[in-house]
């Protein structure tokens, strides 16, 4: 009997102690963000016509060779892509709007954006590549494809040496 008052005793001062919610109200809130355009380059890698080697240079033909870039921008955001003429521009303009050096000799190359020899990538109205990243999703790599036109083993051009463009600055305008 003890233990049975005791047990209806911790039960009613329970009920006392948590009182019972007979109402409620609600109402909502708002959650936004903004989402802005962007894109970012997030990979380029070196254009190597020697492919890591000597260039065994047929100088009667053209040397090809390509490289690829990454970028990735927001969702239907629309994009230009302009490569500039690199460090040397017009220096050996016979053979291209674009230059590597060794000193003070120059060996002329050209890039393009859809294939050797086909359109010439710039870096100004007419030869962007353009685009809208639509419904795509993540990184998205691009083709660069180089050539050494021939003919410039003539004097005073391209003795046999080692060649670089330091500087060829890839844009994305969006």
């Amino acid at each position: 009997m003890k233990t049975m008052l005791r047990l209806s005793l911790a039960i009613a001062i329970t009920a006392i102690a948590s009182p019972a919610f007979a109402q409620s109200v609600q109402d909502t809130f708002l959650v936004r963000a903004t989402v802005q355009k962007s894109c970012m380059i997030t990979a380029t890698n070196m254009l190597d016509f020697s492919n890591g080697g000597t260039v065994s240079y047929d100088m009667s033909g053209f040397l090809d060779a390509s490289t690829t870039f990454s970028y990735r921008c927001s969702k239907n955001t629309a994009f230009q892509i302009g490569i500039d003429a690199g460090s040397n521009p017009g220096a050996a303009a016979a053979f291209g709007t674009r230059a590597m050096v060794n000193g003070t000799e120059f060996l002329g190359y050209e890039l393009y954006s859809d294939a050797p020899g086909g359109t010439v990538w710039g870096n100004a109205a007419g030869s962007w590549v353009t685009g809208n990243s639509g419904a795509a999703a993540g990184v998205q790599n691009v083709p660069i494809y180089g050539r050494i036109p021939a003919g410039q083993d003539v004097t005073p051009t391209a003795p046999a040496a080692f060649y670089t463009d330091a500087a060829v600055t890839i844009t994305v305008n969006y």
